[in-house]
């Protein structure tokens, strides 16, 4: 996030070096379409949520996503998520 003190809880959908994109609507991680039962196809009509060019995730990093995918300030917009920045794990 652009200001790491804040606190959000993310998806996390691919580690370092995988390779991540979407193609009409479907998020894709090392060439294979990911199974997103979570997320609502009606969530999910916006050109961002639709369309993103393939992105490598470098060492030590997380790229992140909220389930609402319209509305979700996440990966995205905001780029990599440094190891050092994930508080935990939410069951």
């Amino acid at each position: 996030p652009v200001d790491p003190s804040v606190v959000f809880a993310k998806r996390v959908i691919a580690d370092g070096d995988s390779t991540v994109e979407i193609v009409n609507g479907v998020t894709v991680v090392n060439g294979k379409p990911l199974e997103e039962p979570y997320v609502d196809p009606r969530n999910n009509v916006r050109e961002y949520s639709r369309s993103m060019s393939r992105v490598r995730v470098p060492a030590n990093a997380f790229f992140v996503m909220g389930d609402n995918r319209d509305d979700s300030d996440d990966s995205r917009f905001w780029g990599f998520v440094p190891r050092s920045h994930i508080l935990g794990k939410v069951d």
